[in-house]
């Protein structure tokens, strides 16, 4: 098996001068370059840096899943403690609707951006609004502040759902 070339090429090849087995260890050598003891080790011992790649791999097929939707592999997001994704990628990237029904459109879509917590996606505008109707009416209503009139759109959704 070739030696897989590390991150920082600078870094290995110092790593390789200075260590002296029993001398100057990988210890020692971390504590000159300033990285730490793994990545000198890793350096130093292609054995070791083959076997965490080997473990490296395998933990990844462990994580593994099947998706609920098409029967598909699904794999670890990296993101999340509960196990692999329940959806594959090609799954993920076809969603035409939101989980209430409502179809995404450019005026309905909000495409989230990577940055946030969840970690980037779609975002429903109409269920986004009804959340913070309901937050808003639940904190009023907590405060002990009065219900306001519905608002002309409201009441027509409103009479809408009761038919």
């Amino acid at each position: 098996m070739g030696r897989t070339v590390p991150r920082n090429d600078e870094a290995a090849r110092r790593a390789r001068e200075l260590y002296v087995p029993r001398v100057f260890g990988y210890k020692a050598v971390a504590r000159e370059l300033g990285i730490s003891v793994t990545s000198v080790r890793r350096y130093v011992d292609d054995n070791f840096h083959q076997r965490m790649l080997a473990d490296s791999r395998e933990a990844k097929k462990r994580r593994t899943g099947v998706c609920e939707r098409c029967g598909g592999e699904t794999r670890y997001n990296g993101r999340t403690t509960n196990g692999p994704s329940p959806i594959c990628d090609t799954c993920a990237h076809t969603f035409t609707h939101c989980q209430n029904g409502h179809k995404y459109t450019p005026e309905t879509d909000l495409r989230q951006q990577p940055s946030y917590k969840r970690g980037g996606g779609h975002s429903c505008r109409i269920c986004r609004n009804d959340y913070m109707r309901e937050f808003s009416r639940r904190r009023r209503r907590e405060a002990g502040i009065p219900e306001r009139n519905l608002s002309s759109y409201e009441s027509r959704r409103l009479k809408l759902e009761t038919r």
